[in-house]
């Protein structure tokens, strides 16, 4: 599945309007708007790839079949 960049946006846009009153405390307005951002590009990241299709084009050396299986996962720290 591919990455959103409307999503992406309308996170990021959400997060500074959240803080376009703030004026008391800049750096933690700069804090949580770098937070969001942060967290929704990992999002992004982890929902692209657990979603994404992998095609395999295996083939053996003797010509016989090849089996198993891929797991990609991806996860936010």
């Amino acid at each position: 599945m591919a990455v959103s960049t409307s999503q992406l946006k309308a996170v990021v846009k959400a997060a500074f309007d959240a803080e376009k009153e703030q004026t008391g405390d800049q750096q933690g307005s700069i804090d949580r708007i770098s937070q969001a951002i942060a967290d929704a590009v990992a999002d992004a990241i982890v929902q692209g790839v657990n979603s994404a299709e992998i095609a395999m084009l295996l083939t053996s050396a003797t010509g016989g079949p090849v089996s198993g299986s891929i797991t990609i996962t991806a996860s936010k720290a």
